[in-house]
């Protein structure tokens, strides 16, 4: 059996789904960064995007023994870059979307971090999220994680064939080389040269997958068996719903930081929960993004391969439990 449920699945039309559901910026630069690239993408607008939700299948990751599967590990110190690494008829490409409990419930306004920045070189994912508010949909409810009593249950979001309409350098150099930030709060107040200089119009045809979690967030003291738990297996149910979305390819993962910032994620921790996922799920490769601690991908690297080749996920959790990790730090001290 699956280590995910299937809650849902769409296949929309990129053409109708822009037009019927068209993003509603109220950033101004997004307004103007949106405006100027559709006016010169949507009329080359074709086909489907695939819109599909899962769930974490709790019983069978419960009673399964994992086994550790080889799995190529890529380091890169940049940000996203879609162009690097696309789709082909061989190899299937996701790209982590760092996403809110609100499926890119923030892309509108003035925040400007790894998931808004995502929607707006994508906005047809706005056009999902306003597609998935309608009526009628319940199974689909533009949220990545839910609660069902006292416990938070994940529901990542895996978006097929995303056109990729702007590309976005959150770090660029003013005509006369004076670097800007528009990262972050700075792009809301950034000047139209630093905008222009680092978000321009997507001359190619490349279209992208994304795969929207969010991570539990910001938490004091030390997480808790449930916080581990709901991390694995959040990661586990994404991964291995990824991986049969497209069989007979590769499937490559390119993550990171994920949950780390506003979020107060451990770096630590949340490198050793990919590398265990992806290696668990059978992913063919996993690139994490722009490492900010060495010191904290290389403890987690260690502490992964320490990990004996078969284990069930409470083994996992508890040896996790052991290093007393805490929240919004990078390592277990």
């Amino acid at each position: 059996m699956a280590l995910y449920q299937t809650l849902g699945s769409l296949e929309l039309d990129c053409e109708d789904l822009i037009a019927s559901h068209t993003p509603h910026f109220t950033n101004q630069n997004k307004i103007k960064l949106f405006n100027k690239a559709r006016a010169k993408k949507e009329s080359s607008l074709t086909g489907n995007v695939v819109v599909t939700r899962c769930t974490p299948n709790t019983k069978e990751i419960d009673r399964t023994a994992f086994t550790k599967k080889d799995v190529k590990i890529k380091q890169n110190p940049a940000f996203f870059n879609y162009e690097k690494d696309l789709n082909t008829p061989e190899r299937n490409v996701w790209w982590m979307n760092y996403a809110d409990p609100k499926l890119f419930g923030f892309y509108a306004d003035d925040f400007f971090a790894q998931d808004e920045i995502q929607v707006l070189e994508h906005p047809i994912l706005a056009s999902v999220r306003r597609y998935l508010l309608d009526p009628g949909e319940e199974n689909m409810a533009p949220k990545t994680l839910i609660q069902q009593g006292m416990d938070l249950i994940a529901t990542p979001y895996l978006i097929e064939n995303v056109p990729l309409w702007i590309t976005v350098n959150t770090f660029p150099k003013l005509s006369d080389g004076t670097p800007v930030n528009i990262y972050g709060r700075c792009f809301a107040q950034a000047p139209l040269e630093a905008i222009d200089a680092g978000c321009k119009v997507f001359e190619g045809d490349v279209k992208d997958n994304i795969m929207a979690i969010a991570a539990p967030s910001f938490e004091k003291g030390e997480y808790s068996y449930g916080d581990i738990e709901l991390i694995l297996k959040t990661l586990i149910s994404a991964f291995s719903q990824a991986k049969d979305l497209a069989p007979g390819k590769k499937c490559v993962v390119h993550g990171g930081n994920w949950g780390c910032g506003a979020f107060g994620g451990n770096l630590e921790l949340m490198y050793f929960a990919q590398l265990y996922a992806a290696s668990v799920c059978g992913i063919d490769e996993l690139v994490l993004h722009a490492v900010e601690d060495d010191d904290a991908y290389e403890e987690a690297e260690w502490k992964f391969e320490y990990l004996d080749e078969e284990m069930s996920l409470d083994s996992v959790v508890n040896y996790l439990m052991s290093q007393g990790y805490e929240w919004g730090k990078s390592d277990g001290n």
